[in-house]
């Protein structure tokens, strides 16, 4: 595994050699050198196209020191980059890391961090053959490397009008968790019953220790033929959003769509856990970030709701229908008796305000 360094010293050549020692494998066609040289070599399956993405952990943007821990932080860093993989319906091969320390970081804590990559890599099947490794305040950047055919990959770009769109897991169940950690247990806990306090621990699990649907999103792309996909990183509403933009582009025409407010706001305890947090369940759903569930969209069918019901079951996962594409600009909020509603897109910036909190 080719680690590049800054600055020297001690500890860091230290690291760099045990990080050879637990990432070392023996050479194989796919990946024909092993660690030490600058750069990585890997080979792609026969008629297989390439698929690369990256995404970055900051502290204090994405993460907060008080809340995970370095495990938990190498875990999520990782995830949340092979989640873009998912999103096309890619395989996973490997992961690039650019770690970037605090001088003061120690041994101890240093193998921690790693620990966490390494293990989350392990569970997702691929290995980290390269990284980076710098001083400053803590931040991983994970580059993800994957592999498909040209002709399965799953594009944001394929909607069309009168298309279905269906919803992964539970959106805003992470945001559920970060509200909780935020907030405290002293606001959080009063007056919710068992159930309530249930899905409490979900949601900070599903903040805390997240996963890329890497494994489902093969299967739905086999299964349903998605015409779009995407992952849910920054919201639902802003990556429906990114799903709209981009299909209107390709095809030409002006789309928008129609989401229904029950199945967003779901069981009843996810709507009153969301009111003791100062939200509602619609909004939680619509605006919560880093669920790393999946979003997208089918033509609709006969024999669909009947797929999607033998593949929820096999993969023990839920998979929900939530509204339709339509040939009208703008996302709509449809309640249970037909009302509509505009909705304004809202979901995570970087760039306003864009920092972990309540």
């Amino acid at each position: 595994m080719p680690v590049k360094r800054k600055g020297g010293g001690g500890r860091e050549f230290q690291w760099i050699r045990w990080i050879r020692s637990l990432e070392s494998r023996p050479a194989s066609p796919a990946f024909p050198l092993s660690i030490g040289d600058d750069a990585a070599i890997w080979t792609p399956g026969k008629g297989l196209s390439v698929v690369l993405s990256v995404d970055a952990q900051v502290e204090g943007v994405h993460f907060r020191r008080d809340w995970l821990t370095l495990r938990e932080i190498g875990e999520r860093a990782v995830t949340s980059s092979v989640s873009d993989l998912a999103a096309m319906a890619a395989r996973p091969a490997a992961i690039l890391v650019s770690i970037v320390l605090s001088p003061e970081t120690s041994d101890a804590q240093f193998r921690q961090l790693h620990g966490g990559l390494h293990r989350s890599a392990r569970s997702y099947g691929i290995r980290i053959i390269g990284g980076n490794l710098s001083s400053g305040p803590l931040s991983i950047a994970v580059t993800a490397v994957g592999e498909g055919r040209a002709s399965e990959l799953v594009r944001r770009s394929g909607a069309r009008a009168g298309d279905d769109i269906w919803v992964t897991g539970h959106p805003g169940l992470a945001r559920l968790g970060l509200r909780t950690l935020a907030l405290g247990s002293a606001r959080t806990h009063s007056g919710l019953t068992v159930a309530d306090r249930v899905l409490l621990k979900r949601a900070i699990a599903a903040f805390v220790s997240p996963r890329a649907r890497l494994k489902e999103s093969q299967a739905i792309s086999k299964a349903l033929l998605p015409t779009a996909m995407i992952d849910l990183s920054d919201g639902l509403g802003s990556d429906l959003a990114h799903i709209l933009e981009e299909s209107t582009t390709a095809s030409g025409h002006s789309l928008g769509a129609e989401v229904w407010e029950e199945p967003l706001s779901g069981e009843e305890s996810f709507d009153r856990v969301a009111r003791a947090l100062g939200e509602t369940g619609v909004g939680t759903a619509l605006e919560g970030g880093e669920d790393y569930e999946l979003c997208f969209t089918t033509k609709p069918g006969a024999h669909l709701e009947q797929k999607v019901g033998e593949l929820s079951r096999r993969l023990k996962l839920r998979i929900t229908k939530i509204g339709r594409i339509v040939a009208r600009r703008g996302l709509r909020l449809v309640d249970s008796r037909g009302k509509i509603r505009k909705v304004v897109k809202r979901g995570w910036d970087h760039f306003h305000g864009g920092r972990v909190g309540p």
